[in-house]
């Protein structure tokens, strides 16, 4: 399987925000999957994408997580909605986020040996906090929608916890 490539698919708010749609990926022992950056190899990241008009939301985020980190499993559900205002649009007068994000909670049962972007990425296993972490040291406005994703993660964690 190949890497969808081109934007042609992608699904644009009305106000012209790109929708993109990824995973916080939980392994059975509660540890999180980050993948390495496209860019920059030494850069930690959730996998996320475009979502594409002819798969929903979830099966976009699920077609992400396999190609960017070779990823399998299955969505516990939706996490979070939100826009990222780090970058702006102006659209039809109007300065929009460039980017709405759509998050969701993956129980990861499988990873493959070989995916479509394996030769472009690596993938490591972290303790939430640690990945939080990783996530937060970041001066890129590229990984603070992910940084917020994993906050929400990580209050689901503690809500859960308390109850």
């Amino acid at each position: 399987m190949q890497s969808r490539t081109g934007r042609d698919k992608q699904v644009y708010t009305p106000s012209g925000s790109r929708v993109v749609v990824g995973v916080v990926p939980v392994l059975p022992d509660g540890q999180i999957v980050l993948i390495s950056s496209s860019s920059c190899k030494t850069r930690w990241v959730l996998p996320k994408g475009g979502a594409e008009l002819d798969e929903t939301r979830a099966e976009s985020a699920e077609r992400e997580a396999f190609e960017e980190g070779g990823l399998r499993g299955s969505l516990r559900g939706w996490l979070v909605d939100f826009d990222d205002d780090s970058k702006t649009i102006v659209s039809n007068g109007v300065t929009v986020a460039k980017s709405v994000f759509s998050f969701y909670v993956m129980d990861v049962s499988h990873m493959e040996e070989v995916w479509p972007e394996s030769q472009n990425r690596d993938r490591a296993a972290f303790p939430l906090q640690e990945a939080i972490k990783l996530l937060s040291d970041e001066e890129s406005s590229t990984t603070k929608p992910l940084h917020l994703a994993l906050m929400a993660y990580s209050d689901s964690v503690k809500q859960k916890a308390d109850n």
